[in-house]
């Protein structure tokens, strides 16, 4: 892995956190749970940049796109380290 990598691989994490903070807010304002406002911009995001990727005609996204859609990182390490963050957050809100 060389530093061109680690550095796509920080600035994707990095703007998925932002997103997430700047979701906060939109999710008390329409009084939605925040874990499902979460999860369908998820489904949205990752659908978006496997569109881009796959598709021909936008192959200026390519560059930008293909981290997220290649990120090397587990599903597994998904699981532990933001389900139980997730749970926990929808525990204190019941």
């Amino acid at each position: 892995m060389n530093l061109f990598d680690m550095a796509a691989i920080i600035l994707v994490v990095a703007s998925l956190l932002m997103i997430v903070a700047a979701l906060q807010p939109v999710a008390a304002r329409f009084q939605l749970p925040s874990t499902i406002l979460l999860a369908g911009v998820g489904v949205a995001l990752g659908f978006l940049a496997a569109f881009l990727l796959a598709t021909p005609v936008t192959d200026a996204f390519n560059e930008i796109v293909s981290p997220i859609v290649n990120l090397p990182v587990r599903s597994s390490i998904f699981l532990y380290v933001f389900l139980p963050l997730l749970l926990f957050q929808a525990s204190i809100l019941i």
